[in-house]
């Protein structure tokens, strides 16, 4: 049941007893730092912006479901009061049509539990939830879960359980958005969700497709603009988050900069690094994108983990390397450490002469055989596969013998790490 904070409306007050005007109210899911939604209607159709920001009498209309914490700051955000664990009203009442049976739920947050005495009211809440009775049994009690560990098919777990849940049971979370090419300044992200640790810790996502421009004239003013030959780095924009004050993202909270992303262990995830105008330690990280000489997007295709250009990038050229091992840098982000290539070998040797590949780095090892001219008739060898590179998106490359034979090497895509 969706209910008002305080009836008629939610009122706050500074230390002299005045209404707090342009006060702020920050809502959370009970016992957590995950921002918690309200409503300004009673359909929860119209959300709220998180905080809250209340009127001249400091007051607001404030619809929610559910336990919550309140943080209540001032208008210069100077910390007022906080209070965990509130329920929306003092007791929550279903009754049946004529009013003779009802449930009651006590205001203590303790480990309630429901008792229905009769059926229609059972059915109804059945109804409403999509609830079902197990065959052959007969349920005549339900029993909130604070800790998910019941393992009682009677008890239901309650928000703040499942938030804990995910966010201890699932740290880096992420249900990661199929991205695709639109034209040269312009790709599509479909639905993700994504678990966020900037300013508040919490479940990011969208439902639709977006539609996400390039540049400071495009989806998000903070933006860098497109350059040639460059990586962009798309995030999720925690100021602009903030600012959105909800969870449902839209193609504003994404931010697309030159930055490369680091490593965050903490948040499990990668996140920026520069100071506020580029990304911060606040915005993950969840795409990248390559622009041509033209400073225009490379096509792509993306697909589960594998993200290819719809035409090879050349890394290396006919080059002569001889049998000594030569470090290529392939055209990938900076997070990847796998990617898609080509290897094109020209031997013009008389015997069988391979071509080796090894990850970047390593000593003391043959590496992998790549490609193999059998002799001077079949002269040319192409095969493409799948490397490994280190950090710096680097292999080495070397022949079986040193002659004239040259080797040339394509990127044709790249692979998104673990988690991303």
């Amino acid at each position: 049941m969706d209910l008002l904070i305080n009836q008629p409306k939610f009122q706050a007050f500074d230390a002299s007893g005045a209404p707090l005007a342009g006060g702020k109210v920050y809502t959370y899911i009970a016992g957590t730092t995950m921002a918690k939604t309200t409503y300004k209607d009673r359909t929860l159709t119209t959300a709220n912006t998180n905080p809250v920001e209340l009127d001249s009498r400091g007051e607001a209309v404030i619809y929610c479901k559910g336990l919550l914490k309140i943080v209540l700051k001032d208008s210069v955000d100077v910390l007022i009061w906080t209070e965990d664990n509130i329920r929306p009203t003092d007791e929550t009442r279903f009754s049946d049509d004529d009013g003779d049976t009802k449930i009651e739920v006590e205001k203590t947050p303790d480990e309630d539990t429901i008792r229905f005495t009769a059926a229609k009211v059972l059915q109804a809440l059945m109804d409403i939830t999509g609830m079902k009775l197990k065959s052959g049994t007969s349920i005549n009690e339900f029993s909130t879960d604070a800790t998910m560990e019941d393992n009682s098919d009677n008890a239901v777990p309650t928000e703040k359980a499942v938030a804990t849940f995910v966010g201890t049971s699932f740290p880096g979370l992420c249900n990661r958005a199929k991205f695709s090419y639109k034209d040269t300044n312009e790709i599509y992200l479909n639905s993700a969700v994504y678990h966020h640790q900037g300013t508040t810790e919490q479940l990011v996502y969208w439902d639709s497709q977006l539609l996400f421009q390039f540049g400071s004239a495009g989806s998000n003013s903070d933006s860098d603009n497109l350059s040639a030959g460059d990586w962009f780095y798309v995030y999720l924009d925690d100021s602009a988050i903030v600012t959105a004050g909800t969870n449902v993202i839209t193609a504003s909270e994404l931010l697309a900069v030159t930055e490369e992303p680091v490593w965050n262990a903490a948040k499990h995830g990668r996140y920026g690094s520069a100071a506020a105008g580029n990304a911060t330690e606040n915005d993950r990280c969840i795409f990248a994108v390559r622009t041509d000489g033209s400073s225009q997007v490379l096509e792509f295709f993306h697909d589960d983990n594998l993200v290819t250009y719809a035409d090879w990038v050349t890394d290396l050229l006919n080059v002569d390397i001889d049998d000594t091992w030569t470090d290529v840098n392939l055209t990938m982000p900076s997070f990847a450490c796998a990617a898609l290539v080509t290897f094109y070998a020209n031997s013009l040797s008389t015997t069988t002469n391979p071509l080796y590949y090894r990850t970047n780095g390593q000593t003391g090892t043959v590496g992998h055989v790549v490609a193999s001219v059998q002799n001077a008739t079949h002269k040319n060898a192409v095969n493409t596969c799948a490397v490994k590179t280190d950090s710096s998106q680097s292999i080495e490359v070397k022949y079986a013998a040193s002659d004239a034979s040259v080797v040339s090497i394509y990127t044709d895509g790249w692979y998104f790490p673990t988690g991303m």
